[in-house]
């Protein structure tokens, strides 16, 4: 499994699973596509997630009046599979320092496990009172999410941890060194990014209340949750916690990508083509906001099967990765339309696997993730025909969930 390159190119095989831009390339100002983003889309940061020796993705400036360049053009090769399903498992630890050093490991606590029967997930919680949860009452079928009103919140959360690790450094820093060895520049560079990060996740808290959708809630609470975990793992961090790191990352990632298909129309536009799918058999019911659990305590019996899911497909969609997402449907040559008509069918196989893996966990979280991604996949592959660039964003959310499945696998050893 490799990394998918950021949208300026690919800087090459990092080392694990290297990192890139996590918020991705905006589509061209004045050429979204879709009607009613006149102008392009607002401007924001990039969070530099990726890993020392790697090239820097452009930052967007958050500056709404302002116009935000093209999407980058290709450097050099595969840049459409940093998109890929299961191949955003990031080796970096953007989200490292969620909370400060000082946060007691208690903050790890566990939730949801593949013991429990599929009632229980991370949500749950004998303290939880759903009377401010506004998704309490989300009980259909995960789907393309349309319109969110906690997204405005987002941008600037987004914004203010991407500008803190811009100023610490945090793209040049070396995530292999374990805390035993941090000189004081590099410890001080966790801290600082530590501090935005927790403020980020308490902000958080306060959109697991207010989105009206269960699966933004449970990325907010994983991004929390996993977070915070890290956090109190910092004092005596090695390389391996870096999985913990991830899964917040893709957490934090997910969500930002969610907002962009709402903001750049490729959502609603997709949205129709997309078939309904059965609600979750049950679910967990909402949790503490201030305090979520993280979803997966104990390997998932299924951890295997997700890997290899994850890595077949990235060998099957070698050709389509290989491609320029810059360019739109009606510009594609002869050749490169054959090779988007020849992934098509895998890539509606791999959303059938994907939700029928998920549909066999005990683990409400891994339902939800699951037949969320599928539904993302479907309505990519619903886009192709008519391919715009903002497109790009339906397959940025439909590879996060699973990959925070593989992660949360690895961060227990599995």
């Amino acid at each position: 499994m490799t990394l998918p390159p950021p949208p300026s190119g690919n800087p090459g095989p990092p080392p694990q699973y290297g990192g890139g831009d996590p918020f991705g390339p905006p589509p061209q100002a004045g050429h979204s596509g879709y009607p009613g983003a006149q102008g392009g889309p607002p401007q924001h940061h990039a969070p530099q997630w990726q890993p020392p020796q790697q090239q820097q993705p452009p930052a967007w400036a958050p500056n709404p009046g302002a116009q935000p360049p093209g999407l980058p053009p290709k450097k050099r090769g595969n840049a459409w599979k940093w998109a890929l399903g299961g191949v955003a498992l990031l080796a970096v630890i953007g989200v490292t320092a969620a909370v400060s050093i000082s946060v007691v490991k208690g903050k790890d606590g566990g939730g949801g496990t593949t013991a429990q029967p599929i009632t229980s997930g991370a949500s749950q919680s004998p303290t939880a009172s759903n009377s401010d949860i506004a998704s309490a009452n989300d009980t259909g079928p995960a789907t393309i999410i349309t319109e969110d009103p906690t997204c405005a919140a987002w941008t600037p959360i987004r914004s203010t941890v991407a500008d803190a690790q811009s100023k610490a450094g945090w793209a040049n820093h070396d995530y292999s060194i374990p805390a035993t060895d941090w000189t004081p520049q590099l410890r001080e560079t966790y801290s600082a990014v530590s501090k935005a990060m927790n403020a980020a996740a308490d902000q958080t808290v306060t959109l697991v209340r207010k989105t009206p959708n269960r699966i933004m809630r449970e990325l907010y609470e994983q991004f929390i949750a996993y977070s915070r975990q890290f956090g109190g793992l910092l004092n005596n961090y090695v390389v391996a916690d870096n999985n913990v790191a991830n899964v917040a990352n893709n957490s934090f990632i997910a969500v930002g990508y969610v907002c962009d298909a709402i903001t750049y129309k490729s959502a609603a536009a997709r949205a129709p083509f997309v078939p309904d799918v059965a609600p979750p058999a049950s679910m967990a019911k909402p949790g503490d906001p201030s305090d979520p659990k993280r979803f997966m305590t104990s390997p998932e019996n299924d951890c295997a099967k997700w890997k290899s899911l994850f890595d077949n497909f990235n060998e099957d969609t070698k050709s389509w990765g290989d491609l320029d997402p810059n360019i739109s449907a009606t510009e594609w040559t002869p050749e490169q339309r054959a090779t988007v008509d020849s992934v098509i069918p895998i890539m509606k196989k791999y959303a059938d696997d994907v939700e029928s893996l998920g549909r066999s966990s005990q683990n409400s979280t891994i339902v939800d993730f699951a037949v969320f991604s599928a539904q993302y996949w479907r309505a990519y592959v619903s886009a192709l025909p008519s391919y715009a660039r903002s497109d790009l964003y339906l397959t940025q959310v439909a590879s996060r969930p699973p990959a925070i499945i593989v992660q949360a696998c690895q961060a227990l050893g599995a």
